[in-house]
């Protein structure tokens, strides 16, 4: 071959490695489009497996290769995060938190009381050397019966001429009951306040006392004053504006004195034809018996007193038969009645009778209820003059709970 020929060859061949060398480029850059936009990458694939499955129902032989679809490699702004593949309960129960055990409960004490009332309120005022009955009401909050082994015990203060012990009870008080509890005490000579506290004793000598832990005292606290010496004439159903004097009106001479002859009268009740002269443990049967300085519904202390308390039930009665006595020209029976001081919603009726060859006859009688009044009484016996008769003291319950409402006769007497 011609040189100029072999030049004209090697052109060509020069120039065909151009076209190619171009080709390849434009492939390049072709195939590095996708890039810019990856969704167009897996169209591409996806259109070219959807190519091979359609040769693939003809029969022809699909052969995946390795290369037809690029890895991706997203940029950060293009990550998705995937969900947790653990599923979330919506309805899932949250446990209660556990609440922690209380504390162990203080188990109630076998031996335990509580204040329940009084009589002789905190400062009640007494004249010097007077004896009186100071009571209390308690409750048995413990667990353990009381019985006659218990004893109420005076612990400290102002004895007041108090034993040192006495006996709680001859019968059995269970847990939930109350008791009234009675102790003969005299106030001092000296004008001042006294206090004396108490607890009570067990059988095996251990003291309790009130309240939660069984530790407190309950007491007695009087005011021991000079009692007036103011003398008005008491009239019937006046109240007096000065406590009068329990002694003889004046110009008139005590007859018959009825506080003092109280012992020997015969004494009866709705149940008890023989009641005996005294303040017993136990009230609700009635009883009879004098006091001094006891401080009544109005306000007023007495120094001179009979208390007839009737039985404790609708209709119950107590009555007192006195010894004879002979009725002179210008007798009169003097007396104030009513209830003592802090009183409930009580009602009672006192009657006054005399009796003669065995026939009774009414002189008087008074509905008494607990309204911070004394009803005085003054009642001419003329009439009887001449008349050996037995005067009878009668007091019946109406309403009303009488627990230590109890019923007085302030000086009942006939004066001359």
């Amino acid at each position: 071959m011609k040189s100029g020929s072999k030049f004209a060859l090697l052109a060509l061949v020069l120039v065909f490695s151009l076209i190619i060398l171009s080709a390849c480029n434009l492939t390049d850059r072709a195939t590095q489009t996708p890039d810019q936009n990856p969704g167009l990458i897996y169209t591409a694939a996806a259109q070219t497996v959807a190519a091979q499955l359609t040769q693939a129902a003809v029969g022809t032989p699909v052969v995946f290769p390795t290369s037809s679809i690029p890895t991706l490699q997203p940029s950060p702004t293009q990550m998705v995060v995937q969900p947790s593949q653990t599923s979330i309960p919506t309805n899932t129960t949250v446990p209660p938190t556990p609440i922690p055990p209380s504390a162990t409960a203080v188990p109630t004490p076998c031996d335990r009381a509580s204040f329940v009332k009084e009589n002789y309120e905190d400062g009640s005022e007494l004249a010097p050397a007077t004896n009186f009955v100071k009571k209390w009401t308690l409750k048995n909050t413990g667990t353990c019966n009381w019985n006659s082994s218990y004893s109420l015990v005076f612990v400290s203060g102002d004895s007041m001429s108090a034993p040192a012990s006495q006996q709680l009870t001859t019968g059995v008080v269970a847990p939930g009951e109350t008791i009234e509890i009675s102790v003969a005490l005299v106030s001092p000579a000296t004008s001042k306040t006294y206090q004396g506290f108490f607890q009570l004793r067990n059988g095996s000598g251990s003291l309790f006392g009130i309240g939660f832990d069984a530790k407190s005292n309950f007491w007695v606290k009087i005011k021991v004053v000079v009692p007036s010496t103011a003398t008005p004439t008491p009239t019937q159903t006046t109240t007096p504006t000065v406590m009068p004097t329990l002694t003889a009106t004046p110009s008139a001479a005590l007859q018959f004195d009825l506080v003092t002859k109280g012992p020997s009268a015969s004494w009866s009740t709705s149940s008890n034809p023989s009641l005996p002269w005294g303040d017993p443990s136990e009230d609700k049967n009635g009883m009879a018996y004098s006091v001094n300085n006891q401080k009544m519904e109005d306000r007023y202390t007495y120094p001179y007193q009979l208390i007839t308390l009737p039985v404790q039930s609708d209709g119950g009665y107590i009555r007192g038969r006195y010894e004879a006595y002979t009725v002179q020209a210008n007798d009169h029976f003097r007396t104030a009645i009513g209830m003592a001081s802090g009183c409930s919603n009580v009602k009672v009726r006192y009657q006054l009778k005399y009796e003669e060859s065995g026939t009774e006859t009414l002189l008087g009688e008074w509905l008494e209820s607990c309204d911070s009044t004394l009803t005085f009484i003054d009642k001419d016996l003329g009439g009887l003059a001449g008349k050996t008769v037995n005067f009878i003291l009668i007091v019946t319950r109406e309403s009303g709970n009488m627990s230590l409402d109890l019923v007085y006769w302030i000086f009942p007497r006939v004066e001359h």
